[in-house]
């Protein structure tokens, strides 16, 4: 048979049986998701070097994104240099371990900095590299705020998407969704809420408002957008059974060479594997960050609000020209009456006393004619 023959016999099975074609490859959508979850798999797992630096790259690039945020903070404040390096360096921990501490607390567990040196081994190294050299600073300085605000997007998302899927696995299985969900919240935010209550990107530390406590649905993105993923994670897991509808609809959704197809026996299936759920939420959290640096940069930039100014004014000049030429008309008018009434003025002055005095009224008495004198 040609090879014409075979394609058409092949498309005549298909839609014989009304079915869609089947494609080998997933949709462009989640094309990226395997390749993203074998390099998320990898720097989880492959130590910086064996054996001269034996710790995860995970932490490192975790360690010199907060180093590129925190110095974005302190150009931003805008009041100088700090009175010290150790006062910057606590304010740097502060805001690198702040959410892991947070949960650690909550859960009446130690944090891990307490439990391991690794991690005062690879942040205060990264930090003291970064920081002091002034090469996170040059960083934030010369490179496109547009670019670096999407790099770091991405790049949060990964550390953010990878940290809430590592938390179910830690959580007591006696936890509640709303437990996991709500945590998955407060495990992204409470770095920055501490480190923005205590005012540590000023020169002196001092009780400041936080910017997620002003609203907003961009400003508050860390906490829903924390919670959202940690309730995509869950479904895609089904750790629980309260979001085992949720699980089906992301089985519809996904295409079959992503699921896993595992049922436990007596236990929900999870929709996907670990690694694919992780890649998903880190996928999901990373867009949503970059969603939001796109629409502050184009629509909130003070650009922006000055190009609205200039477009808002030339509307109301277009809206309005009739009510300027009646608001002149009327102008016109009035000056032109005060001016008659000026010159009435001017004439009753120039006038003779006697046209005065008989113009006066009553008040004022007329003169009688002085008589002539008598002749002796």
């Amino acid at each position: 048979m040609s090879l014409l023959g075979q394609i058409t016999h092949w498309i005549v099975y298909q839609t014989k049986f009304l079915s869609p074609l089947t494609l080998p490859l997933p949709s462009p959508l989640f094309r990226p998701v395997g390749p993203l979850a074998n390099i998320i798999n990898h720097i989880t797992s492959t130590p910086v070097h064996e054996t001269y630096f034996p710790f995860l790259r995970f932490g490192v690039i975790h360690a010199a994104r907060v180093t590129t945020v925190f110095s974005a903070l302190k150009q931003a404040s805008s009041t100088g240099p700090s009175a010290g390096g150790l006062q910057d360096l606590i304010a740097y921990l502060t805001l690198a371990w702040g959410g892991g501490t947070t949960i650690s607390l909550l859960l009446s567990e130690p944090p891990s900095w307490l439990l391991s040196p690794a991690p005062w081994i690879i942040y205060v190294p990264i930090y003291l590299l970064l920081v002091p050299t002034g090469l996170s600073q040059y960083i934030v300085i010369t490179c496109p705020p547009l670019i670096l605000s999407l790099v770091g997007a991405y790049i949060d998302g990964l550390t953010r998407g990878t940290t809430i899927s590592s938390l179910p696995p830690a959580l007591p299985s006696e936890v509640t969704l709303w437990t996991q969900v709500l945590l998955s919240g407060i495990a992204i935010v409470s770095g920055g809420f501490i480190f923005q209550l205590l005012g540590m990107h000023k020169r002196t530390w001092q009780l400041t408002t936080p910017s997620i406590l002003l609203g907003g649905i961009w400003a508050t993105l860390e906490l829903w957008g924390g919670m959202l993923v940690g309730l995509t994670y869950a479904a895609l897991m089904r750790t629980h059974e309260e979001v085992a509808w949720l699980g089906d609809l992301f089985s519809l959704a996904l295409p079959r060479e992503l699921q896993s197809g595992f049922k436990a026996e007596g236990k929900l299936g999870s929709v996907v594997d670990h690694d694919t759920a992780r890649a998903l939420c880190v996928l999901l959290f990373g867009s949503l960050l970059a969603l939001r640096v796109v629409v502050t940069t184009f629509l909130y930039s003070p650009k922006s609000h000055e190009r609205a100014k200039i477009v808002a004014h030339s509307a109301k000049t277009k809206k309005e020209p009739v009510v300027e030429i009646e608001t002149r008309k009327r102008d016109l008018l009035e000056s032109t009456t005060l001016e008659g009434s000026v010159e009435e003025e001017k004439a009753e002055v120039i006038k003779s006393p006697n046209s005065r005095g008989s113009t006066s009224g009553s008040k004022t008495r007329a003169r009688t004619p002085r008589k002539s004198p008598r002749l002796r």
